[in-house]
């Protein structure tokens, strides 16, 4: 807490912990993370099944931009370079099974 050069807001620092804890759940759960997180389209269910899940500081902003960080949301214009690149990478890669659906929170 006194590490000027960390974030020294206790609530996020007891969340980061918890989340590590969840993660590691999760990947126990679905056999990683990514097999998990890859079955939502939808920001806002991801958000709710985190949160059913233990996670913290996991709302629909958050969840939305680590959606498109790792490119399961592709908000790019089609005219951008990165659309086509995007589009083509996840139709190639394993995760991508052609026929996915939403994770529906039980």
């Amino acid at each position: 807490m006194k590490d000027e050069s960390i974030i020294r807001n206790r609530a996020k620092i007891l969340a980061a912990i918890g989340n590590a804890k969840a993660f590691l759940e999760v990947a126990r759960e679905f056999g990683s993370f990514d097999s998990y997180v890859w079955k939502f389209d939808d920001k806002d269910l991801l958000s709710k099944d985190l949160k059913r899940r233990g996670f913290r500081f996991v709302g629909p902003t958050i969840v939305e931009s680590f959606m498109q960080a790792v490119g399961i949301r592709n908000d790019h214009e089609r005219t951008c370079y990165r659309w086509a690149e995007l589009t083509r990478r996840r139709t190639s890669t394993p995760r991508d099974r052609g026929s996915r659906q939403q994770a529906q929170a039980p």
